[in-house]
């Protein structure tokens, strides 16, 4: 029975039944309780999208928010249909998914092999680790990363046809994609400059009205964006050098509150081998000896290349280093390599047919086994908040010193008298306040640092009793006279 099994697997499209894992992943996680919120920064958007929907209603002003607003609208009206953090979930797993679909199209434009296309993006995509973890969590990254791919699929078909409905959409796409992130623009730019190169040679003079579309959304973030904006004035734009390329230590020279980063590789080099990451997918580093380097390479290759290159230099010279940065173009990535997983596949086809069948699961099981690995920790940190905020809930209307938890306990509705331990240096602290620290975890960045000093200054002028402990080294004190 089970070969039996195995063998219908195998004989149909048993690519269809591996693609539905990622609903089945998402579906679990809610079933689990994880709601896409942890950190900071899918706080704020959550919370900021929550004040825009009341403006939308004819409410007061959200008032300022340092981030573009493309996404923050999109979730907005999002809200009106669906509560709280799941929307911000739904819509990133949808633009995961449309992800997937503009991919597939791509490939298929480009290639002409329609299933190995489809087995490709289930394997290297929908199963990728890094890519579905940005599916389930409030945040911009999976909605940058659909209109890129969904830019370069409508550039493509203009470039070839010239209609008025693929540069409109293009237009469409270029202004979410950018006002839903700015570093958007730098691998948008060769894409942008191979449309505009193919308007003027066809002549496409009434195409122009497209810059409309743009000038809008343009204008309504514009209208939003009040005092804040992080298109130049970032603290890492404004340290960008060509120095960072080969540094693995970083130092915040603008905000001196920041820790320190310090990474194994200099950045050019963890840039370079980023996206052959086993976290994106187990087999891209053998992809390599599969490719072939052509002196006479097609327009779409050209434009790839350096729409990839030229975001893996403007990355290299920023004073930070992450996945989810890399994570943008990785579809772009994806169809510049499907050249070689065709050949690649090719050889694979060759294979005695229960080899062939033992591969293939192999690779299913080593993808779904490193995607739970990459989504653990937001996981862990997620189910984290959710127990200080329940646990703290019963505390409520008292003054809590904290930090990194914080911005949790309030998004969720806990209501006490913050003290950021990060906002500034305290001189004094008043008996029977709450403190909530990890101070094991907060030394190995913050030492120095405001945390650590208000930490220390109160670990030695007070007795703290311990009221609550929590995983990972979190603890609730009581403070008491010394």
């Amino acid at each position: 029975m089970h070969y039996n099994f195995l063998k219908s697997f195998f004989t149909n499209e048993w690519w269809r039944l591996v693609a539905l894992i990622p609903v089945i992943g998402f579906i679990t996680l809610l079933f689990l309780g994880f709601d896409g919120l942890f950190g900071q920064d899918s706080y704020e958007y959550l919370r900021y999208a929550k004040r825009l929907k009341i403006y939308i209603s004819g409410g007061a002003f959200p008032g300022d928010i340092v981030w573009p607003k493309a996404y923050l609208g999109i979730l907005s009206f999002g809200l009106f249909f669906v509560k709280g953090a799941l929307a911000g979930q739904l819509l990133s797993f949808c633009c995961f998914l449309g992800t997937a679909l503009a991919l597939y199209k791509s490939l298929v434009v480009l290639y002409k092999e329609e299933r190995i296309a489809k087995i490709y993006v289930t394997l290297a995509f929908l199963l990728s680790g890094y890519m579905f973890r940005s599916s389930v969590v409030v945040m911009s990254d999976a909605f940058s990363v659909f209109f890129l791919s969904i830019a370069f699929y409508h550039a493509l078909i203009y470039t070839k046809l010239l209609n008025f409905k693929n540069i409109a959409l293009f237009s469409l796409a270029v202004s979410l994609g950018f006002f839903g992130r700015y570093a958007v623009l730098v691998p948008l730019a060769p894409i942008i400059l191979w449309v505009v190169y193919s308007w003027i040679k066809g002549k496409q003079l009434t195409h122009a009205f497209v810059l409309l579309i743009f000038i809008g959304v343009y204008l309504i973030n514009a209208h939003l964006e009040g005092s804040g904006s992080l298109l130049l004035n970032h603290h890492m734009v404004e340290q960008w050098s060509i120095s960072n390329f080969f540094e693995t230590e970083f130092f915040n020279t603008i905000d001196p509150q920041q820790p320190s980063a310090s990474f194994l590789l200099p950045n050019l080099l963890y840039n370079a081998v980023g996206l052959f990451h086993p976290g994106f997918f187990i087999l891209s580093p053998f992809l390599i000896f599969f490719s072939n380097i052509s002196l006479k390479p097609r327009n779409e290759t050209v434009i790839l290349v350096l729409s990839c290159g030229l975001y893996l230099i403007f990355l290299s010279g920023l004073i930070f280093q992450s996945s989810r940065y890399i994570s943008l173009i990785y579809p772009l990535f994806l169809m510049l390599f499907f050249p070689a997983f065709i050949k690649f596949w090719g050889n694979v086809k060759r294979w005695n047919h229960k080899l062939k069948q033992l591969f293939i699961l192999l690779i299913i099981g080593l993808q779904l086994t490193l995607l739970a690995r990459s989504m653990w920790p937001s996981y862990k940190m997620n189910k984290l908040e959710r127990e200080v905020t329940d646990s703290l809930s019963k505390f409520e209307g008292s003054t809590l010193y904290s930090f990194e938890l914080d911005i949790a306990l309030q998004q969720r509705g806990v209501k006490m008298n913050y003290k950021s331990l990060w906002e500034q240096q305290y001189t004094s602290f008043e008996i029977g306040d709450l403190v909530l620290f990890n101070p094991e975890r907060v030394n190995q960045t913050y030492t120095g640092k405001n945390p650590m000093v208000n930490w220390e200054r109160l670990s030695t002028s007070h007795s703290l009793a311990t009221m609550e402990s929590f995983k990972d080294g979190w603890k609730l004190y009581k403070i008491e006279k010394n």
